[in-house]
């Protein structure tokens, strides 16, 4: 990849934010741990369970690390690509405000450029 990667944020509908946080986090974030006895007796629950682990097995290629500066100092998180442009989705807190943004894909680092930032929505590009 010899291009800058590209950040944009916009407001999604809701119908995309699951498969985002599964990208991004690798599960769906939950108020509990749900006891294996419980998804067990739960086809309902073990149905989810399956349909996030076979979306992050899907998506995980396409997760990366990234590393940027603000006002108060280094950051570190995650994004994932959404084209084959280089353009990733990451969050406001790495994205929104900050400069000198370095990508990791895999073993290789590339310097990116924030597109749109939207702290309402908390999503960067």
């Amino acid at each position: 990849m010899s291009r800058r990667h590209r950040l944009i944020s916009r407001p999604l509908p809701r119908r995309f934010l699951v498969p985002i946080l599964v990208a991004i986090f690798g599960a769906v974030p939950a108020a509990r741990t749900v006891p294996a006895a419980e998804v067990e007796s739960n086809p309902v629950v073990a149905a989810i369970q399956t349909q996030v682990a076979s979306v992050f097995e899907k998506c995980r290629r396409a997760v990366v690390k990234i590393q940027a500066t603000d006002q108060n100092g280094r950051l570190s998180g995650t994004g994932f690509f959404v084209d084959p442009n280089g353009t990733i989705f990451t969050s406001y807190t790495v994205g929104g405000e900050s400069h000198d943004i370095v990508v990791e894909f895999g073993e290789k680092r590339f310097p990116a450029t924030r597109l749109i930032s939207d702290l309402r929505s908390g999503i960067a590009s």
